[in-house]
Order: C-alpha cells, then structure tokens, then sequence
C-alpha cells in the first residue's frame, strides 16, 4: 500500500509536455546568403511564425528536422514575427538540408 502511494506521488511529480502548433508553413524556395547560409522562402499558410521559436520540418510525413527559427525576414527585412498569408524567410539552427515542399510547423511545448 505504501508503494503504491509512493508511486503516484512521483507520477503526480513527473511534468509532461505536449507541443502546441502555433503556425505551419511551406518551402517554396532555397537560397545560400552569405553572411546567414542556407535560408528557406516559404509561405504561411496558417497561424503565425515568430523568431527565436522551435520549429520541426516535415518531409514526406517524416520528421527530417528539429530547431529553433535564428533569422526571419519579410520583404528583406528583419521581423519578430510572419502572419498567416505572408511570405518570409528564415534560417533554422542546426537544419541546412531544405526542400521545396518541405512542411515547416512552428510549435510551442506546454507544460500538461
């Protein structure tokens, strides 16, 4: 009886995470920027993208890439955040392999 006590004290300790999207977005293009590398033009089809935010890239219903967004512009210029129907660009640590089509989902993790 005392372990099972125990062990629903730690499980109630024990903090899960669901991600939440918060917007999606489609490679249309890929270009190589000097001073920033390899960079991905895409189109946000829903919801917002915002600098500084975790992304996951999708590739023929695989996961091919994790990261955070380390530059994001529009129009060529510098912004903290892309809404729904915008084209932008952005750069991801540590993901470089883009593709046209990539699906790109810009996500929060919640603490359930």
């Amino acid at each position: 009886m005392l372990d099972d006590a125990k062990a629903a004290l730690l499980a109630s300790r024990i903090k899960r995470t669901e991600e939440k999207d918060l917007g999606v977005g489609r490679v249309k293009a890929i270009f190589k920027i000097k001073s920033v590398g390899i960079i991905a033009g895409a189109g946000i089809e829903s919801g917002m993208f915002q600098q500084g935010g975790k992304v996951k890239i999708i590739r023929n219903g695989q996961i091919v890439g994790r990261g955070v967004i380390r530059t994001l512009q529009k129009d060529k210029n510098k912004v903290s955040s892309v809404s729904e129907g915008s084209d932008c660009a952005f750069a991801v640590d540590g993901f470089t392999d883009w593709q046209q089509g990539d699906i790109v989902y810009h996500y929060t993790e919640i603490v359930v």
